[in-house]
């Protein structure tokens, strides 16, 4: 692959930073890449050759390019980070007689900025994960701080159920800009076509939506100098299965840090807090409170109250005595049969774990609040059936479609 003809063009209101990527060793076309932000956020949005560097280099991987020649400077600190991610990928997703991939630049294009003109950022979604992360920075870091977030991020198709539509993000924009202002942060557009470099959802989830959440924070990195990056996965996950380290993931603890550079340190954010411990962060704002979305399908609009992640994120309200004190769902109580209808995926360890982690989690809380209907309900939802019921199950879906 090579990335050559970098450039900046003006797209209407928009600034757009583009190259052209070609690909040497797959039969795909060559095309244009690009991140676009409105000139109302032009300050620190710049051409940035370690931003499509991280953005294309794990695509070329996964089609199997032996090389991705950059027509310009880049950091060797990205350079060696992702030499260090794509070992990793490579050793949980491919086969171990792949070839690692060469990265060629034009030498080293490290230049020391300004730090003290610079902020700190955030990618945000108005889920759970980035608003407990917006609020939990906001009740520790005074505004004065470093690591006081003052730009939060919203990338169009980072909902990987959402749609790819403009009007999608700007609707986002218009729904959570007063509530990111509320903690005195600016929300922040990218339009980006990154994800095009390989559309499937499967790969954007297991491999690549850290390294393009990463690019975006890489194409301000004369505006921001820290990063976070909500996790989604919890400590307290590990502990309650038993396990030694969290599953492969696009987003992880052991990758997500090595998308930094001197410039520009990424951070993998609030990994000690359950999901019980963030709905309770949440639950003390408000504002956030009011507005989280959580429904993909819907998003950014109203939750359906009727979905796994719905109706998860219920129980979780539910069981600390809050989901009444919400108008971000449709109803402000669960009923047994509800629960009943969800679908656990035991066939998939890391929803299994991470998933059932959170289930069994609101079980004492409800047990005290005396709704042992739901809990009833919790158990038979997240206990895995056997495969003769998994089995019958797919067949009557299938079936079904």
């Amino acid at each position: 692959m090579r990335i050559e003809n970098l450039r900046t063009e003006q797209n209407e209101d928009r600034l757009r930073h583009a190259v052209t990527v070609v690909w040497e060793d797959c039969e795909r076309p060559r095309q244009d890449v690009y991140f676009e932000a409105s000139e109302t956020f032009a300050q620190g949005f710049f051409l940035n050759p370690d931003a499509f560097l991280l953005g294309c280099a794990l695509p070329a991987m996964h089609h199997g390019e032996r090389r991705i020649a950059v027509d310009a400077k880049v950091c060797p600190a990205v350079t060696e980070g992702l030499n260090y991610v794509m070992a990793t990928m490579r050793h949980w997703f491919y086969e171990p007689g792949r070839e690692p991939i060469r990265i060629e630049t034009k030498g080293n294009g490290y230049k020391p900025d300004r730090a003290e003109t610079k902020s700190a950022g955030a990618l945000f979604s108005s889920g759970v994960d980035s608003l407990a992360l917006l609020w939990n920075n906001h009740l520790q870091y005074p505004k004065e701080h470093p690591w006081s977030i003052r730009n939060a991020i919203i990338i169009l198709g980072q909902n990987i159920e959402s749609d790819m539509s403009d009007r999608t993000l700007e609707q986002a924009v218009k729904d959570f800009s007063a509530l990111t202002a509320d903690v005195g942060a600016m929300l922040i557009p990218v339009y980006t076509n990154i994800r095009s470099l390989e559309n499937d959802g499967g790969f954007f989830l297991r491999v690549n939506h850290g390294a393009i959440m990463a690019s975006v924070a890489h194409i301000f990195a004369q505006r921001l100098h820290t990063t976070f990056i909500a996790s989604s996965d919890s400590l307290g996950e590990l502990a309650a299965y038993k396990q030694l380290t969290f599953s492969p993931w696009g987003s992880h603890p052991l990758i997500d840090n090595y998308y930094s550079s001197p410039n520009l340190q990424i951070r993998h954010e609030n990994l000690t807090l359950t999901r019980l411990d963030k709905l309770r962060i949440v639950a003390g704002w408000d504002a956030g409170l009011q507005t989280i979305r959580v429904c993909g399908k819907n998003w950014p609009g109203m939750n359906c109250g009727k979905c796994e992640k719905c109706t998860r994120t219920m129980l979780g309200l539910l069981a600390l005595g809050v989901l009444d004190k919400t108008k971000a769902f449709p109803t402000n109580d669960l009923t047994e049969d509800q629960v009943k209808k969800l679908r656990v995926k035991p066939y998939s360890p890391r929803y299994n774990t991470g998933t059932q982690a959170i289930y069994f989690e609101v079980i004492p809380h409800l047990e005290r609040a005396g709704r042992h209907e739901i809990v009833r309900a919790i158990r038979q939802a997240a206990t895995p059936r056997k495969w003769s019921a998994r089995v019958k199950a797919m067949i009557k879906r299938l079936v079904k479609r």
